[in-house]
Parts: structure tokens; C-alpha cells; sequence
């Protein structure tokens, strides 16, 4: 046998052990699993905005990215970067509060983003959608009563156009009061028109406001149904929110108005 032929037959030999190789790496990385999130929840609440996020694998690093979808006038470009958490102790099932959003009386939408870097150094994303309120609020203290005026929201589903509206008093004086309020709801279209004749109003009952700790509370939610909003639409919604103490000449009240129009479409 010539060494020619010997030669050539090690390199052929040679050949087949590294595509061997070569395939039997390429199995292995094709069938591994890599670490992923399985769950993501996103509450926003009065101290914070909390994300409650689940895995595989140990987690190591979180990047957490928010970006505003609506109102659409308001909304972000991309997503930004709002919090980091580091969690490099084995966790696989973490909540935390990434801050605080900016919301909005129309009930502001965000995506929140959360980057999930393992201890393995791979990654993986998942998002979550959380509404964000801005309550408009008049609260003080009037001849020693305490007292709020509330509009929590002014929002529009596809279908009407509802405010959400709170009053409330508190008397720790050493005298007796009786405590009131109103609601009160007008929608015009852009031709300056009421949608509804008279508008729709809600005389809140009297009560009362006893001495040394006496509360007193109401609340209510007036809707208007406009439908879907046209291009060529618009329609003003007009929010009255009035709490009345008998006896004390100032009241705690908000007035505030909205513009709805095809952009607010869910």
C-alpha cells in the first residue's frame, strides 16, 4: 500500500470526524431551551406603577421600558427606559415598582416592556398594557371642615363618554353642618349643540355633617352615548363636581372640559 493512499485515506478519515463533530454541535445548540419569561402583569397604583413578572430561568438584570399609546396627541415615539432592577440571587418570580406615569383624565394607555437578562446572559422581552389616571381634584380645609371635590376621569370608549366623579367631607368641629353636592354632565358637538336637552345633572341628597368626626360621601358616573366618532366630529365634554357644606359660604368644586374626536377611536 502506497503512502499516498495511506495519506489520503487519514485526511478522508480526518474530514468525517470534524463533520461529525460539527453536526453533533449544531444538534445540541438547535434542541437547547433558552430561558424565557412566562408571565407579565402591570398594575398601576397610587404609590407606583408594579410589575409583576415570572420565569425559567434565574434572573439577573431587568431593563424596564414604558411608552404612552394614548392619547394618541401625547404618545411617544418609541419606548424609553425607566427603571433597571437587579435581581442576581436566584430569583425567578420578582414585583417591582418601575416608578411612576404620567397619566391623563382621558385614562392615558401604556405598553410597558420588560428586558429580561439571565444569569446565562441570554434574554428575553414581553409587554404589558396599564392605564394611568390624573384625577382633577379640589381639596381644603374651610371653616375647619375638610372637604373634596373630585373628577377621577373624563373618557370615552368607543361608544360614550363618561366622567367618574367623587365628593366627600369630614367635620372634626365642635359644631353640626349638613353636607351636599351635584354632578353634572354636558356633551355639545362641534356646532355647539347639547347631545342631550338638558344635560345630565345628579343633585347629590343632603346629610348630615355631625360634630367631632361626621363624614359624609358620594359618588356617581354620568354617560352620554355618542357612538363612534367620524372624521368630521368632535364633541366637548363639560364635567360639574360640587360639594356644598350648609353654614360655610365657600364650596369645594372642579369644572373641567375634554375635547373627544376620531383620534380617541379605541
Amino acid at each position: 500500500m502506497s503512502v499516498w493512499y495511506k495519506a489520503d485515506k487519514m485526511k478522508r478519515l480526518l474530514i468525517l470526524s470534524l463533520i461529525g463533530l460539527f453536526g453533533l454541535s449544531c444538534f445540541f445548540v438547535g434542541n437547547s431551551e433558552a430561558a424565557s419569561i412566562t408571565s407579565l402583569s402591570v398594575e398601576n397604583g397610587a404609590s407606583g406603577c408594579y410589575a409583576s413578572l415570572t420565569t425559567d430561568e434565574n434572573i439577573w438584570v431587568i431593563n424596564w421600558y414604558a411608552k404612552q399609546t394614548y392619547p394618541e396627541t401625547e404618545a411617544d415615539d418609541d419606548y424609553e427606559c425607566i427603571h433597571v432592577s437587579g435581581h442576581a440571587d436566584g430569583q425567578t418570580s420578582v414585583c417591582v415598582n418601575i416608578g411612576w406615569l404620567e397619566g391623563h383624565i382621558k385614562i392615558a394607555e401604556y405598553d410597558i416592556k420588560a428586558e429580561v437578562i439571565f444569569e446565562d446572559a441570554s434574554k428575553d422581552t414581553a409587554t404589558d398594557t396599564v392605564d394611568a389616571y390624573k384625577p382633577i381634584v379640589d381639596r381644603d380645609e374651610k371653616s375647619g371642615v375638610y372637604g373634596r371635590a373630585e373628577l377621577y376621569s373624563q373618557s370615552y370608549d368607543g361608544y360614550y363618554i363618561t366622567i367618574v366623579c367623587y365628593i366627600s367631607a369630614y367635620n372634626p368641629t365642635a359644631k353640626d353642618y349638613e353636607a351636599s353636592g351635584k354632578f353634572r354632565h354636558s356633551i355639545r358637538d362641534k356646532h355647539d349643540n347639547l347631545v342631550r336637552q338638558p344635560p345630565d345633572e345628579r343633585k347629590q341628597p343632603g346629610k348630615k355633617l355631625e360634630k367631632n368626626g361626621g363624614t359624609y360621601y358620594a359618588s356617581d358616573s354620568l354617560s352620554e352615548y355618542v357612538g363612534e366618532i367620524w372624521e368630521d366630529e368632535q364633541y366637548n365634554s363639560d364635567a360639574y363636581i360640587r360639594l356644598r357644606v350648609r353654614g360655610i359660604a365657600d364650596t369645594w368644586f372642579v369644572g373641567h372640559d375634554e375635547d373627544f374626536t376620531e383620534d380617541d377611536n379605541p
